[in-house]
């Protein structure tokens, strides 16, 4: 068969199109750091067989136990540890990326053979052309059509039972057909197609429950946050008017001390005066809530040494309720806060925000500093921290919120600054 000279044997070899569809799958996995250079140590590995094969040795048989070889289990696992050392992801994620890759290398080999065995084209150089139409049509399908669109989400918390049961379901399935196949004594272009079509239709299931699955998760835990929110939000509006009476009280006894006060304790007296400016520094926008949260989150920039400067038209947003407005603001000025605060010099801790009218539009701008650059997915920045199943949905609530006014959202870097952008109607 003209498969069987090396070069077009390691073409058409299991291990290629298990790696072809590990990146693809994979699309929208965040990446490790020196990812390339991660990607060049491990698909190396996977081609083992292809060096055994070249020295006379062929693995394929040589762990084969009946008619089922464990060579395909071998060289799975190897691909699920190559994914999780190149990109930044859990279990459950790791296995769906596995199992959409088995699935494609299995489609793509049934219906090659299909046309093959239906067109008797053993042997024949128009065999090549059609493998690779079919690897290149089917990956570029999933690819352009499914995995890179905005509305297929991967990046939610994942529910394991679910997942994981649908998961070993659908490779032990793929494993002891495609095993008997390869060794099995009867190989029909029809068995060939079902094949096929049992790829395709674990491929979609697979896909369907992930996106499904995610969107419920993540649909859940929003909701839980925008309740902790609406806590938090009561909390912070008591705590501010207490500071705000608390603060005018005091000033009228440090009145007092001045008048009658002298010496160390009048030094003493001016010392308090010129902390208590910092209070004094509350903004008033126009809304109470922009108020409450613009005045938390600078008083806090006072005390840890960040520069924040912001230029606020709070009024913009009296048509928005006030736990909309405070999950909005304080998930984006936290995240910024956060930002600057891991960067060493002071100087470099830098917040500017911004709520204006622009072209008929209510327009938000928040730009922060950072040490390191974020990392996007599908246009998303995603949380560092370690613990993700609940944390890094606040970009998403603050998406999930402008949208149900209407609104735009958008976050990217512009000249070493993070920079987000959000839009609203007026009216």
């Amino acid at each position: 068969m003209i498969f069987e000279q090396p070069f077009l044997w390691f073409l058409n070899s299991f291990e290629l199109r298990l790696i072809a569809g590990l990146f693809l799958f994979a699309t929208k996995m965040p990446r490790r750091d020196h990812f390339y250079w991660r990607t060049l140590i491990f698909v190396p590995l996977l081609f083992i067989n292809f060096f055994f094969h070249l020295a006379g040795i062929d693995l394929l048989t040589v762990l084969k136990v009946g008619w089922f070889s464990f060579i395909f289990i071998i060289e799975f696992v190897a691909g699920l540890g190559g994914i999780a050392f190149c990109y930044q992801i859990d279990i459950r994620r790791i296995l769906y990326v596995g199992t959409g890759a088995y699935s494609f290398q299995n489609a793509v080999n049934a219906l090659n053979f299909f046309f093959i065995m239906q067109f008797s084209l053993y042997g024949n150089p128009w065999s090549i052309l059609i493998y690779f139409g079919i690897l290149i049509a089917l990956w570029c399908l999933l690819y352009f059509g499914v995995l890179r669109q905005k509305w297929f989400v991967t990046s939610g918390r994942m529910n394991a039972f679910p997942i994981i049961t649908a998961i070993i379901t659908s490779l032990g399935i793929l494993m002891v057909y495609s095993s008997y196949l390869t060794f099995g004594t009867r190989s029909t272009p029809q068995i060939h197609f079902n094949q096929f079509i049992i790829s395709v239709f674990i491929i979609g299931a697979l896909m369907l429950i992930i996106r499904d699955n995610v969107r419920v998760t993540e649909k859940e835990i929003l909701q839980r946050l925008l309740i902790e929110k609406e806590k938090e939000y009561r909390v912070t509006q008591e705590s501010i008017a207490l500071i705000n009476q608390k603060s005018h009280d005091l000033k009228k006894v440090l009145a007092y001390l001045k008048k009658h006060a002298n010496g160390e304790l009048l030094n003493e007296v001016h010392t308090i005066e010129e902390s208590l400016l910092k209070y004094d520094s509350l903004v008033q926008t126009g809304n109470d809530t922009v108020d409450i949260v613009v005045s938390e989150k600078k008083l806090f920039c006072l005390n840890n040494d960040i520069n924040f400067s912001c230029m606020v038209d709070g009024q913009l947003l009296n048509r928005m309720s006030a736990v909309d407005i405070y999950t909005l603001l304080t998930n984006a000025l936290d995240n910024a806060i956060e930002a600057v605060l891991l960067i060493d010099e002071p100087e470099r801790r830098n917040i500017v925000f911004t709520i204006s009218r622009s072209k008929g539009m209510v327009q938000i701008k928040l730009e922060n500093s950072f040490k390191e650059k974020p990392v996007f997915v599908s246009g998303m920045p995603i949380t560092r921290k370690s613990n993700k199943h609940y944390h890094g949905f606040g970009v998403q609530s603050m998406k999930t919120t402008l949208k149900k006014y209407g609104g735009y959202f958008d976050c990217r870097v512009v000249d070493d600054k993070f920079v987000l952008f959000g839009t609203l109607p007026i009216s």
